[in-house]
């Protein structure tokens, strides 16, 4: 009787288990991958769900952070934590004086990844202005008085200390704008030299509603007082009620809104726009701003500037006062709306 050789079984039971374990393998990589795609899927949505909150929380305190004090260009950065514990960048990158780019970028590892997860949300914000209706460095709604050497000028010039840079795009405008205007002894010096306005105009945003958002977004000063020191940034500041009497040495860089009839008797300097409600009497004092001046002349007595007052219109000032009382809006298309109608 033949005998069958012993182990011609083994070379198949190898090649068996071999396949087994290949096939094993291939099904716990797959395994693998997929619960790899699904933690990351799951960890991109959280960092995206995070640089998105990052970016509301931004956007919450626009207007109570210190953004205005960012240059044309400037950017600033700070960590936002949100409420599920995670660490978000968030940058705000001022653009123009009335636009801001806002990045939130989070970075997030967690377990069963073994590299980051990145995730970048970018937003243009438009910071919604009054319009100003401008139509001269000086817009008076009432006669206006310049005594001998005093000067008003309509020229938009850029200075190497400009918030918006040097080279930034310049408009100018009429050196006064006033319903009547005293030229023989003053220095009227812009595109024309003066403009005669209608003296039944109103300033819009000298109405109700909008002096009520500029009082809502600006710091106060009794109206008894008698200087004004400046603040370290751009800010809005409401002096009320009644009338203003300066007599220190005074500055502001903002908006400045006196809400009644001022008179100088010390100097005072303005970068950005100084509103006189009543009228502006400013012979006994110098007066130096950069930006523009209006003066409403409620009761249509007639201002008067000296000798030591010098106005340049600044369109860059005009607009870095403007944002102190704006309101942050998403809304990308009004980038190209102008405040200045």
């Amino acid at each position: 009787m033949k005998r069958t050789p012993r182990g011609f079984i083994l070379p198949f039971v190898l090649v068996t288990l071999t396949v087994i374990a290949l096939l094993s393998m291939t099904s716990v990589g797959s395994l693998w991958r997929a619960h790899r795609a699904v933690r990351l899927s799951a960890n991109g949505q959280r960092a995206q769900y995070a640089a998105e909150e990052a970016l509301a929380v931004g956007m919450n305190t626009l207007a109570d952070s210190t953004v205005f004090a960012l240059r044309v260009g400037e950017v600033r950065s700070s960590d936002v934590q949100t409420a599920a514990g995670d660490t978000v960048t968030l940058r705000v990158l001022r653009t123009h004086p009335l636009a801001l780019w806002l990045q939130a970028e989070a970075r997030l590892r967690h377990k069963g990844v073994a590299f980051d997860v990145h995730r970048s949300v970018s937003r243009a914000v438009w910071l919604d202005a009054p319009a100003l209706p401008l139509a001269g460095a000086i817009t008076a709604l009432g006669s206006l008085e310049g005594v001998a050497g005093a000067i008003s000028s309509g020229f938009d010039v850029p200075l190497p200390s400009d918030a918006c840079g040097p080279t930034r795009d310049t408009a100018s405008v009429m050196g006064v704008a006033a319903t009547n205007a005293h030229t023989a002894a003053a220095s009227w010096i812009g595109a024309a030299d003066w403009a005669q306005l209608d003296g039944s105009q109103t300033l819009p945003m000298l109405s109700a509603d909008i002096l009520a958002r500029w009082r809502a977004r600006s710091a106060t000063l009794p109206s008894g007082s008698s200087a004004i020191t400046p603040a370290p940034q751009w800010r809005a500041l409401a002096m009320v009620p009644g009338n203003v009497t300066l007599t220190g040495a005074s500055a502001w860089r903002g908006i400045l809104l006196v809400d009644g009839d001022l008179t100088l008797q010390h100097a005072l300097r303005v970068e950005g726009v100084l509103v006189v409600r009543g009228r502006l009497d400013a012979r006994d004092a110098p007066l130096i701003v950069r930006g523009a001046v209006i003066i409403e002349d409620a009761g249509k007595v007639g201002s008067i500037i000296g000798a030591a007052t010098h106005v340049t219109f600044d369109r860059c000032a005009l607009l870095m006062a403007l944002a102190t009382v704006s309101e942050s809006r998403f809304t990308p298309f009004s980038l190209w709306y102008e405040p200045l109608r």
